[in-house]
């Protein structure tokens, strides 16, 4: 087996050395000579049950408005480049993966691009206006704040304090399965967007109740597992494929960014700020610090995390930076410019450790 890519570190430990780990895995040019992983800034990730991941990205010099998508295969090479995606804005965007495209979306257009996941090419668009005068609400993104696609293929997306359900063609449909009352089968009230039903006593995720249809200032995910994942903040809920709350968990405050599951329901979050780390919250709620970023063994920088089936996660940051840990939490593998930047960061923090006033 290859050397690990950490142990070029002096600083390195011998846990990490004995951690699982991946040989160097190099990007290939139009030439076929070796490349480097590399891109500007990352706006979204996403990643497929096959183990490839994709990357929504700002290039340096690139047209604001239109990014590029990278596809890296499951050894994180390099498969096709899509650049110049029309979708108009920069910021507030977001990319997901469905059984047979990719869907680039953002909040300030009606409907989404989709693109196969073979070569990135256009296919057709996802959403459209809501027509006037509905009587539910129909795949109109204006003003969405969060979408995911579940396994059926229906669109779970956030918008006016509302986590509505639409069916691929578009239709508004029950969120969840219908449940039996009093007085036989329940079923929920369907209405348009605009319509004056938000209450403003939206809960929060840290509140809600069993088979939610409003939630206040989410983000949302559905794992591996199938079950649907609403975070902000430090809070995280599940809610099984009936509706019904799994758990809900609150972790220490600071900075987080994206949720994703496994198959066996373990929910990851990656964290940021003075504390970054990645933490992992198994089926029953219990939440643990699986990678402390602060630890030489595994730093950490990067905010975009992706969750694949068996629990390996992919950590990806701006400028090529990438990083593999596994399932208990060991550092894998990284990238070239993740490695530079190690060093870097360990160069700096050198005389503060000699002079002893290291934090």
């Amino acid at each position: 087996m290859p050397p690990s890519p950490l142990a070029d570190s002096p600083t390195a430990s011998t846990t990490l050395a004995r951690a699982p780990r991946l040989p160097r895995l190099p990007t290939r040019d139009e030439s076929g000579a070796a490349a480097p992983l590399a891109w500007g800034r990352v706006l979204s990730a996403c990643g497929d049950g096959d183990g490839s991941v994709y990357l929504l990205v700002a290039e340096h010099g690139g047209l604001v408005g239109q990014p590029t998508v990278l596809a890296l295969d499951a050894d994180l090479r390099v498969r096709w480049t899509r650049r110049r995606v029309p979708i108009g804005v920069d910021g507030g965007v977001g990319l997901v993966a469905s059984a047979d495209a990719l869907i680039v979306w953002t909040g300030d257009r009606v409907s989404a691009l989709r693109l196969g996941l073979v070569d990135g090419a256009d296919l057709d668009r996802l959403g459209a206006r809501q027509p006037a005068g509905a009587d539910r609400h129909h795949l109109d993104l204006r003003g969405a704040v969060a979408l995911a696609i579940d396994g059926d293929g229906s669109v779970l997306l956030i918008k006016e304090r509302r986590l509505v359900r639409c069916a691929a063609t578009g239709a508004g449909v029950e969120t969840w399965p219908p449940r039996r009352g009093l007085l036989g089968r329940r079923r929920e009230r369907l209405v348009p967007f605009g319509a004056d039903t938000v209450s403003v006593d939206t809960p929060m995720v840290n509140a809600l109740p069993d088979y939610p249809a409003g939630v206040y200032r989410a983000r949302l995910a559905v794992g591996w597992d199938g079950c649907v994942y609403l975070y902000s903040g430090a809070q995280v809920t599940c809610v099984e494929r009936d509706g019904r709350v799994r758990w809900r968990a609150s972790l220490p405050a600071g900075w987080y960014g994206v949720c994703g599951a496994d198959t066996d329901g373990n929910a990851y979050i990656i964290a940021g700020g003075d504390a970054p780390g990645i933490h992992r919250i198994d089926r029953d709620g219990r939440a643990t610090v699986l990678v402390d970023g602060r630890r030489v063994e595994t730093p950490l920088r990067e905010d975009h995390l992706v969750v694949r089936p068996d629990g390996t996660l992919i950590v990806v940051g701006d400028r090529g930076a990438v990083r593999v840990f596994s399932a208990d939490g060991a550092a894998c593998w990284r990238s070239d410019s993740a490695r530079i930047d190690d060093d870097l960061e360990l160069t700096c923090a050198a005389p503060a450790f000699a002079a002893g006033t290291q934090d």
